[in-house]
């Protein structure tokens, strides 16, 4: 019967210290201890790293935030300035239209028969008799300009037998087309 095999690396006896250390089973237990702590620092150290990216992430995603506020921000600020800057438009168009209603009042004194053209809203009539003069279709703005009655460029007129009446509107409301024309021409030849 043969020697039985010898066992590379028996558990040693408490009492045995001798051996070599390669051998020493309480040698390779701590070697493999050491190992798995460097193991486990490692998993931690990855497990930090991590958190660190994740806290990273984080600050970016806050970053990126505070980044679209201040663009809306910018929008808002330009969208403000704008719609004020509309309305200082507005409140100097008021203003001019104003002024020049002031001063077309001013002017108005040349007006109809030197009275001036009454302000206000809405369609207004004013009714001056004309004495000595006849329309027809033959007469030219001298008959009108010559009985001495004045109106405004672009005022409307409507003949009405022996009186002549006038209002404020965008075109002449006549009842004849040749009072229409007669009237045409002579707003194109006198402007006052």
């Amino acid at each position: 019967m043969g020697a039985s095999p010898r066992k590379v690396n028996p558990k040693p006896d408490k009492n045995v210290a001798s051996l070599p250390k390669r051998l020493s089973w309480r040698h390779t237990q701590k070697k493999g201890k050491e190992g798995r702590k460097e193991k486990k620092e490692k998993e931690r150290e990855k497990g930090r790293e991590k958190e660190r990216e994740k806290g990273r992430e984080k600050e970016r995603k806050k970053e990126r935030k505070r980044e679209r506020e201040r663009e809306r921000e910018k929008e808002r600020k330009k969208k403000e300035g704008k719609e004020r800057k509309k309305k200082r438009e507005r409140e100097r168009e008021r203003e001019r239209r104003k002024d020049k209603k002031k001063e077309r009042e001013r002017e108005g004194g040349r007006g109809i028969n030197g009275r001036g053209v009454p302000s206000g809203g809405g369609l207004k009539w004013w009714t001056i008799s004309i004495q000595n003069v006849r329309f027809s279709p033959r007469q030219n703005s001298q008959a009108l300009l010559s009985s001495g009655i004045m109106a405004r460029w672009g005022d409307s007129w409507e003949l009405k037998s022996t009186s002549l009446k006038v209002a404020k509107v965008g075109h002449p409301s006549l009842s004849y087309p040749w009072e229409q024309n007669y009237l045409r021409g002579w707003q194109e030849t006198s402007p006052i």
